[in-house]
């Protein structure tokens, strides 16, 4: 994904933070230090977990059931705070996003997402067992702006009793 201005762009790994798990955490390390009886990290699903040894379990917790049982601030919002690894930056930059106009605010500046779109195969059939490839009237785009639509035009004339799908070519 790419984020636009008129003429600059982002590229690079965008992360939600703000109420995420590592910001809850980077909290509760402000707050406690990075070293204790205790180790908490986030894992895969954005919950904070911990090995207990005495019953011999992970104790895991959502980042809201985190904040409140430590102490830490959690508040819930419309808009998502993004942390972004920018070519050229050293530094990680924190923007926010607002759903309601889609946009990216970095440092006062609005951006618009563009997302890559997949290579696709429009296939067509009669019988919906043997698929046969339709050219498409013009290359696919390399990306498109969320939340418009992606069209496509087919070099293959309506006909009654023919079917079409739309698969995702893999490289």
């Amino acid at each position: 994904m790419t984020w636009r201005q008129t003429d600059m762009m982002f590229m690079g790994s965008y992360e939600l933070i703000g109420n995420s798990a590592k910001n809850i955490l980077n909290q509760h390390t402000e707050k406690y230090g990075e070293l204790g009886i205790r180790t908490w990290s986030v894992d895969s699903k954005g919950n904070l977990k911990s090995f207990n040894e005495n019953t011999g379990k992970y104790e895991i917790y959502t980042p809201e059931a985190f904040a409140k049982k430590f102490g830490l601030e959690f508040h819930q919002s419309d808009k998502y705070e993004i942390e972004a690894s920018v070519l050229g930056y050293l530094v990680e930059i924190i923007g926010v996003f607002d759903p309601e106009t889609n946009l990216l605010n970095f440092d006062t500046l609005d951006y618009t997402a563009f997302f890559k779109i997949p290579k696709l195969v429009v296939e067509e059939s009669k019988d919906m067992r043997k698929w046969i490839k339709v050219k498409l009237s013009d290359p696919l785009p390399k990306e498109y702006q969320w939340p418009h639509e992606v069209s496509i035009e087919l070099y293959s004339e309506l006909k009654n009793n023919t079917f079409y799908r739309v698969k995702i070519e893999e490289d």
